[in-house]
């Protein structure tokens, strides 16, 4: 008898493998769920608007902004986060306690090749020059490689009421500000113009900006870099000129070389308001650009030296504005185009109004402000996005999968599946290269309702944690009537809570026919 119970138990667990299998492959990636837990404001000087952030090992870093309480002080914001933050799953809604630091960090003159530079940009700079190295920046651009905070563009006065035209106080690119997280000092990274061959970008403000790790650290002996330490290249995109006409330019900085180059122009024919410049994210050897719903990218001529030791060899040639594919390609078009194929069949009128119903569900309809890398797991990425006039509303662009890796194995099922069996639901697409709209859990099992930030909030910072790529956080902002909100959130993405439901009932199934085994068995 014991061997015929194990034998029933046996095919059952073979079929609920087989239904968890087909589970697995069908149930749909999109959308994600997002939850939001408030931030404890530590200090009255945190209301900030306009501000831009970076997340390094646990450390939120607010740059720059609005605030009649940031006026006449020179440095960083840091908000600390516990330190079992991110070790496990908190509950949702539950608040996050931080740590407040007003960090003010001193200029740190370069002892190896620029040193020189930097002495020789400290006696020449006037007064009325002194915004060029000041934090009170607004409508600027930073990112992070590593250990640095890179802070560019923008304008240097801490108030836009004070300027009587975008041409006072703009940041020109011929330097950028360093902050070393680990000194708490700041250095001033000074382009080399005789290296900068196609020029460099114009000042600007309000531009988007990313960060690639690439090249990786050289030797500086032959005297071309700053530091020993100090390596990658920055890319920045758009932005609004002097006069307040959008750029749709792209740029990179090699930062041991300190040489501007020009990536080349998107392509403006397919996007759908160019009145707007759009937002650039760097995710695996790829820039991705995303304006509305349209999204390009472009293909970069990186190596990885770990991965092919001859890539080495060819260091210096790196991030030089060469890029794989030469063009933008656009990987998402305008929804108009999409219901352009509609209007070519014989779709009738309310398959057409159908179509466009759902494409304006699923895509964002303004303008993009924020968009970030988020990972779910298993080498899945998105490009969760905002549009800075409401940070419950939020999107996600699916992008390939990363290959090898278990959501490229099942997204190849899908698809082909999909492909080949017409009668399938269109939850057993794949999703990539589509938009979905976020899903906002509004109640928890122990708390109850959730806090959420107000729906009207805008001029808010974005940043995303590189240790956790599901998390991101969200920093001050301000109302219609100008108040200004002293708060922050953090943003978790759940993808699993279908997953841990579905293994809870299968759990209790089993507990179920331990308790009680089937009638066959028992007669037996």
């Amino acid at each position: 008898m014991t061997e015929v119970v194990a034998g029933l138990y046996a095919v059952e667990t073979v079929v609920e493998g087989a239904a968890m299998g087909a589970l697995a492959v069908s149930g749909s990636t999109v959308p994600l769920h997002a939850y939001y837990q408030k931030i404890k404001s530590p200090s009255s000087r945190l209301a900030i608007s306009g501000s831009t952030s970076c997340i390094i090992k646990n450390k939120i870093y607010l740059v720059g902004g609005d605030s009649p309480a940031s006026q006449g002080e020179h440095g960083l914001q840091v908000l600390s986060l516990p330190p079992n933050f991110g070790s496990s799953r908190t509950d949702a809604g539950q608040p996050v306690d931080v740590d407040y630091e007003l960090q003010k960090p001193k200029l740190e003159l370069e002892r190896r090749p620029l040193q020189a530079e930097t002495e020789h940009f400290e006696r020449n700079t006037s007064k009325e020059q002194s915004h060029l190295s000041s934090w009170l920046r607004i409508k600027h651009a930073s990112t992070s490689i590593e250990d640095k905070i890179y802070v560019l563009g923008g304008f240097s006065d801490g108030s836009p009421s004070s300027r009587t035209s975008n041409s006072d106080n703009i940041n020109p690119l011929d330097t950028i500000l360093v902050y070393d997280s680990l000194r708490s000092n700041y250095t001033i990274l000074s382009a080399d113009l005789a290296k900068c061959t196609e020029g460099i970008p114009e000042p600007r403000y309000s531009p988007s900006c990313t960060s690639s790790p690439y090249p990786p650290p050289m030797s500086v002996a032959d005297g071309q870099g700053p530091s020993l330490d100090v390596h990658g290249t920055i890319v920045l995109h758009g932005g609004y000129d002097v006069s307040g006409h959008p750029l749709h330019d792209t740029w990179t900085f090699d930062i041991s070389t300190r040489a501007w180059h020009k990536f080349p122009t998107i392509v403006e024919e397919a996007v759908r308001d160019s009145s707007v410049p759009g937002r650039i994210v760097y995710v695996e050897h790829r820039l991705w650009y995303v304006n509305g719903p349209t999204v390009m990218h472009l293909d970069l001529a990186e190596h990885d030296p770990e991965q092919n030791d001859a890539a080495s060899q060819d260091a210096a040639t790196l991030s030089t504005g060469r890029v794989g594919s030469g063009q933008w390609q656009v990987v998402y078009p305008p929804a108009q185009q999409d219901l352009a194929v509609l209007e070519a069949t014989e779709a009738s009128g309310s398959e057409k109004r159908e179509a466009a119903a759902n494409s304006s569900q699923r895509e964002p309809t303004g303008p993009i402000e924020h968009a970030v890398p988020i990972t779910t797991g298993a080498g899945r990425t998105y490009l969760l996005t905002f549009s800075n006039t409401n940070p419950q509303a939020m999107h996600l662009f699916q992008i390939a999968s990363s290959a090898n890796t278990a959501a490229s194995v099942k997204d190849t099922v899908r698809d082909k599946a999909s492909e080949n069996i017409s009668k399938l639901p269109d939850n057993w697409k794949s999703g990539k290269h589509e938009w979905s709209k976020v899903e906002i859990v509004q109640n928890s099992m122990e708390g109850g309702e959730i806090e959420k930030p107000d729906e009207a909030l805008t001029d808010f910072a974005v940043a995303g944690f590189e240790e956790y790529g599901d998390r991101l956080m969200i920093w001050g902002g301000q109302l219609v009537d100008g108040e200004t909100k002293n708060e922050g959130w953090i943003v978790g993405l759940d993808a699993e809570g279908y997953w841990e439901q579905t293994k809870k009932a299968i759990g209790k199934k089993r507990q179920q026919m331990t308790s009680n085994p089937p009638v066959e068995a028992r007669e037996t």
